[in-house]
């Protein structure tokens, strides 16, 4: 359970796997694996889901802040939202700040966006050749069809480079389907150890909780969860969760389930931006900076939190200049 808060997935998939074997038909053991297979096909999904993009020229991370930035400030308040950045940044979905675990992640966004770059990759491949060959007719019937060598040059070049994006987008296809397939693989091995872990123990609460997410609806979700903690008002992983589905409906109970969850479990790796989120919603700023100030420390490469503090810290120097003001 270290490696897997740790986010340390394939070593903790190895070592499940191994007391698994050792200790077969144990639902904590087959929850503990199937937790690591969940993280791990999570984590795939964001892969996938980011790879179609190639890197910008500016080096800039992909996650936006400008959208966050209105967000944070007051309704109808614009003027502390930094105008470059809004528009660098203008059109871009990546950013989506979630409250709780990724639970039901979509499948076939990464392919469609990559069967879509190999599509316009080759109809652009098609389109060269195509005036190309109505270039040619046309300089045939004039008698001129003898072009200089700076054209054909050119020509090849145009060629190469076609045939280079249809090559890369071709590559990109086949990388985002197999990195979808093995998402796949690895949540139907999740969900089929829930299960089997439920119909050992019903009263495991690790298997209940796993259980909820693959659920579709929030009240059946939440309605999980519940139950989870009900059976067990110490998994720290059920109450966090339940903290994220209760976030916007009952804020101070959500607050208080991440709470105990955290004091419970310290190293519980989403739950503080989750909590920073909740206190956020309650208008606590300095407690929510100061929640995801320590995510940051306890997840140095936790990017969606390390943007959350920016943008809070930002709107705390905004709120002082604004005292400053007055």
């Amino acid at each position: 359970m270290e490696l897997y808060e740790q986010k340390k997935y394939h070593d903790s998939e190895l070592k499940s796997r191994a007391l698994n074997e050792k200790m077969p038909g144990r639902a904590p053991v087959m929850c503990c694996l199937a937790d690591t297979l969940y993280g791990r096909a999570a984590t795939l999904h964001t892969t996938a889901a980011l790879t179609p993009q190639r890197p910008r020229p500016t080096g800039r991370a992909p996650l936006t802040s400008a959208a966050l930035q209105r967000l944070l400030l007051p309704r109808g308040d614009t003027d502390d939202v930094d105008p470059e950045a809004e528009a660098e940044e203008e059109g871009d979905e990546n950013f989506a700040p979630s409250y709780s675990p990724p639970l039901s992640p979509p499948a076939g966004s990464a392919v469609a966006a990559h069967n879509a770059m190999a599509r316009e990759a080759a109809l652009r491949q098609r389109q060269r050749q195509e005036q190309q060959q109505v270039a040619d007719r046309q300089m045939d019937f004039v008698g001129l069809n003898q072009p200089d060598g700076p054209l054909e040059e050119e020509d090849e070049a145009d060629r190469v480079e076609a045939e280079d994006d249809a090559s890369r987008a071709r590559e990109d296809t086949f990388d985002g389907e197999k990195l979808e397939a093995l998402q796949r693989k690895l949540m139907s091995e999740a969900k089929a150890l829930y299960e089997e872990a439920y119909r050992i123990d019903p009263h495991c609460s690790y298997a209940v909780n796993g259980l909820s997410l693959f659920l579709v609806t929030r009240a059946e979700k939440r309605q999980m969860l519940e139950l989870a903690v009900q059976i067990d008002d110490r998994n720290p992983y059920a109450l966090a969760n339940l903290g994220g589905e209760l976030l916007g409906e009952d804020d101070q109970r959500a607050l208080d389930c991440l709470n105990r969850a955290l004091l419970l479990n310290p190293k519980l790796f989403y739950a503080r931006l989750c909590k920073s989120k909740v206190l956020l919603q309650l208008g606590d700023l300095a407690g929510a900076v100061e929640a995801a100030r320590q995510q940051v420390e306890w997840q140095p490469d936790d990017e969606m939190a390390t943007r959350f503090l920016a943008q809070l810290e930002f709107r705390m120097l905004a709120l002082r200049n604004r005292m400053l003001h007055v």
